[in-house]
C-alpha cells in the first residue's frame, strides 16, 4: 500500500513536467519546419521576428508581432501586403535639324507650317532659332530650287523658330496660277515665337531662290487670303531675291507665250510679184531663240515678198512676219514655255503656194 502512495506521488510531480516537455517539442518543430523569411500577418504588413531569428519587414511566412493587432501570429505576406503602383509621364517632341546661325549641329521644334496649303503638300523642314544679337540664316531644297532664308538680329522675338518647308505636292499651287504663266518653283517659309505666336517681323527678312529654270522677268507670288499677289520680280535668270515681314508660301511663275492677237506694224511689201525664174529659198536663220519669251530674229534668203505665212513644228510655237524686202525676212518668234530645246524647222509659204524650209534652233 505504502508503494502504491509513493508510485502515485511521482506521477503526479512527472506528468505535468511531460506535457509542458511535449509542448515545447512541438513548437520547436514548428518553427523549424517554417520558411526562412521575415515576418508579417494577415491584418496587414509589419515588423516581427522571422523564423530564422531576423527581425525585419515580412514578405513570406514566419512568426512575429504584427503592426497592426501587435499579437503574436502566423502571417503570409503575399497576400497582405500591398502593392505600389508608379506612373510615368513621358513628353515626345518633334525636332528638326537647325541650319545656319552659326551655332553647332543640334535640333529644334520646327514652327507648324503656314495654311496656305495642305499639310499634305510639305515635305521635311529645316529650322533655326533667330537671334536679337546677331542674324541668322537658314537654308533649304525644294525640288531644283535651293532657297536661304536670313533674318536680321533683332527681327524676330529672341528664341522665335524660324522654318522653311519645300512644297512637296504643287497640285494645290498649279491651279492658282494666273492665265499666262507657268509653275516653276515654291517654297514656305514660317515661324514661332516663345509665346506660341507668329508676330510680324520688325525688320526685312530676305529670301534668295536659285534654279536654273527661274528666268529674267519671272514672278514671285505670295499666297493670300484672296488668292495669288505679285511681291517680286527675278532681274536674272538663275535666282530671284524678296523681302518679306509675315511667314507666306511664295511660287515662282514663268511667263507663257500669249494667247492674244497682237496686232503687228505696218509691213513694207512690194506689190510687184517676183520674177518668174526668182529662185524661192532660205539661205539661213540667224540667231537663236529662247523657250518661254518672244525674240526678233531675220532670215536671210531670195524671193521673199508679199508677206509669206511662216509656221514652225514645234506645237505652240508662233511667229509673226514683221518685213520682207526679197532677200531678207524679219519674224517674231513666241516659243512656249515646255518646249523641247534643240533644232527644229521653219517652213515659208508664199501667196502663190511655193514653200521652202529653214532650221533654227532652241535653247532656255
Amino acid at each position: 500500500m505504502r508503494i502504491l502512495s509513493m508510485v502515485s506521488a511521482h506521477r503526479k510531480r512527472v506528468l505535468p513536467g511531460l506535457v509542458a516537455l511535449a509542448l515545447l517539442a512541438g513548437l520547436i518543430v514548428s518553427v523549424v519546419a517554417s520558411n526562412n523569411a521575415h515576418a508579417d500577418y494577415y491584418s496587414g504588413c509589419g515588423y516581427g521576428y522571422g523564423s530564422d531569428g531576423s527581425f525585419g519587414y515580412g514578405s513570406s511566412f514566419g512568426y512575429g508581432y504584427g503592426l497592426n493587432g501587435g499579437g503574436f501570429a502566423y502571417g503570409n505576406g503575399y497576400q497582405v501586403c500591398p502593392t505600389t503602383t508608379t506612373t510615368t509621364t513621358t513628353t515626345t517632341t518633334t525636332t528638326t535639324p537647325v541650319s545656319g546661325g552659326g551655332g553647332g549641329s543640334t535640333t529644334v521644334v520646327s514652327a507648324p507650317p503656314p495654311s496656305g496649303l495642305p499639310t499634305s503638300s510639305y515635305g521635311v523642314p529645316v529650322s533655326v532659332v533667330a537671334s536679337s544679337t546677331v542674324s541668322t540664316s537658314v537654308s533649304q531644297t525644294s525640288g531644283t530650287a535651293s532657297v536661304t532664308v536670313s533674318v536680321p538680329a533683332g527681327a524676330l522675338p529672341a528664341g522665335t523658330t524660324v522654318s522653311v518647308y519645300p512644297v512637296t505636292q504643287s497640285a494645290a499651287l498649279t491651279a492658282l496660277v494666273p492665265t499666262g504663266q507657268s509653275y516653276v518653283a515654291s517654297i514656305a517659309v514660317s515661324w514661332q515665337a516663345p509665346d506660341g505666336t507668329s508676330p510680324t517681323a520688325t525688320a526685312p527678312i530676305t529670301m534668295t531662290i536659285s534654279d536654273p529654270t527661274i528666268k529674267a522677268g519671272d514672278t514671285v507670288y505670295e499666297i493670300t487670303s484672296s488668292g495669288l499677289k505679285a511681291v517680286g520680280t527675278a532681274s536674272a535668270d538663275g535666282s530671284v531675291t524678296i523681302t518679306f515681314t509675315n511667314d507666306p508660301v511664295f511660287v515662282v511663275t514663268a511667263a507663257t507665250a500669249t494667247t492674244t492677237t497682237t496686232t503687228l506694224p505696218p509691213t513694207t511689201t512690194t506689190t510687184v510679184p517676183p520674177h518668174p525664174f526668182c529662185w524661192f529659198h532660205a539661205i539661213r536663220f540667224n540667231g537663236v531663240v529662247l523657250v518661254g519669251r518672244s525674240v526678233t530674229r531675220t532670215i536671210t534668203g531670195q524671193c521673199f515678198y508679199a508677206q509669206p505665212r511662216v509656221t514652225s513644228d514645234e506645237p505652240g510655237t508662233r511667229i509673226g512676219v514683221l518685213h520682207d524686202n526679197g532677200r531678207v525676212l524679219v519674224v517674231r518668234v513666241t516659243v512656249r514655255a515646255g518646249s523641247q530645246p534643240g533644232w527644229h524647222t521653219l517652213t515659208i509659204r508664199e501667196p502663190n503656194g511655193k514653200t521652202c524650209k529653214v532650221n533654227y534652233l532652241v535653247k532656255k
